[in-house]
């Protein structure tokens, strides 16, 4: 009895195998099959999307480019008042987090050469803010609830990398200035799409004015980007552990602060 049922299971196990090594085969062969697709997809649409060198404005985009630019074309007066809101007020909260950051620096390396270096960019930060605070007022726009935690962590983040050394500090400039420049275009390429003739726009003025500004700022923190590049911010210790810590933390910034 044990005998026969042994020589019976032994070729029903052997089919299973067959069977799963097939279905295994079957499922690698498509997810492969996807994998490529995926690839030739994406670098079908980076072919499609102009890359713009950071030193260009953005201006030279096809505001009718992309699902969110042609959505824009048919928001209403509402949504769009919200769009532009939460520019100012994520602008507003990063400039003034910007401004502790370098606080934070300026507290380690004041007096130094350095720190002569760190109090320029430090100034034109100053007056980012300004400009931002300038508008949260003439547009009556709810900063964000989370200034108070950007006002310690900025700073902490500001003073903890300088601690590690200037090449740290200026790791951090690098990251920071790196995703709020991309950012910046982001928001440049939301309002070359606004700037649209639509029945339902805000104010023209407005929107060339956010534009003119956020074009000038922009270059001001690619050049402070570049500025630390300069002052051997690739050559702190774990320099790509560092930045990219830094860049999730910013990137969660920018979303918390559009929202909350």
């Amino acid at each position: 009895m044990s005998r026969r049922l042994g020589a019976r299971c032994i070729p029903l196990s052997l089919q299973w195998i067959h069977r799963t090594a097939f279905r295994f085969d079957r499922a690698t062969a498509l997810v492969s099959g996807w994998r490529r697709q995926f690839s030739t997809t994406r670098a079908a649409n980076a072919d499609h999307r102009p890359e713009e060198p950071e030193t260009e404005p953005v201006e030279v985009a096809d505001p009718g480019r992309g699902a969110y630019e042609r959505w824009l074309q048919f928001a209403t007066w509402s949504e769009r008042r919200n769009i532009l809101d939460r520019i100012v007020r994520v602008d507003h909260a990063g400039e003034l987090g910007a401004r502790r950051i370098y606080a934070g620096q300026l507290a380690v390396f004041r007096g130094t050469p350095v720190g002569e270096v760190i109090q320029h960019m430090a100034d034109q930060e100053r007056a980012h803010a300004a400009a931002f605070t300038r508008l949260i007022a003439q547009h009556r726009v709810r900063p964000t609830l989370l200034l108070p935690l950007w006002h310690v962590a900025g700073y902490a983040l500001g003073l903890g990398t300088a601690l590690l050394g200037k090449e740290s500090a200026m790791a951090c400039t690098v990251a920071v200035e790196e995703v709020i420049a991309d950012h910046y275009n982001d928001q440049l390429r939301t309002l070359i799409a606004l700037s649209a003739p639509h029945p339902a726009q805000p104010s023209s003025t407005d929107i060339q004015e956010l534009r003119a500004l956020i074009r000038q700022f922009r270059d001001d923190e690619l050049e402070h980007k570049h500025t630390g590049i300069q002052h051997d911010a690739q050559l702190a210790p774990a320099y790509r552990a560092l930045s990219e810590v830094i860049k999730a933390g910013c990137h969660l910034a920018i979303y918390l602060s559009e929202r909350v």
